[in-house]
C-alpha cells in the first residue's frame, strides 16, 4: 500500500513538473512597433455604447411603446400595446 501511494505521488509530481516545463519553454517577445490609430479630427477616440430608451404614445386611448436607440437615432422593433 505504501509503495502504491508513493508511486501515485511520484507520477503526479512528474506530470505537474512536465507541464510546467512545457509552458516555461516558450519565449514571448514584445512588439516594438505599435500600430498608429487614427484619432479623428479632435484627437480623441470616441466609442459609444448603445443607449436604449422607451418611447410612448397614445392612439385611440391605447398606450403603445417602442424602443429607441439614442446613439444611432434609430427605432428598434415595432410599436407594442402596453
Amino acid at each position: 500500500m505504501k509503495r502504491l501511494n508513493k508511486m501515485i505521488v511520484c507520477l503526479g509530481a512528474l506530470l505537474v513538473f512536465s507541464m510546467g516545463l512545457n509552458f516555461s519553454a516558450q519565449t514571448i517577445y514584445a512588439q516594438e512597433n505599435a500600430a498608429i490609430v487614427d484619432e479623428g479630427q479632435n484627437g480623441d477616440i470616441e466609442e459609444y455604447k448603445n443607449v436604449y430608451v422607451w418611447k410612448y404614445k397614445v392612439i385611440n386611448g391605447n398606450l403603445y411603446k417602442r424602443k429607441y436607440n439614442r446613439v444611432t437615432g434609430e427605432w428598434v422593433g415595432k410599436w407594442t400595446r402596453v
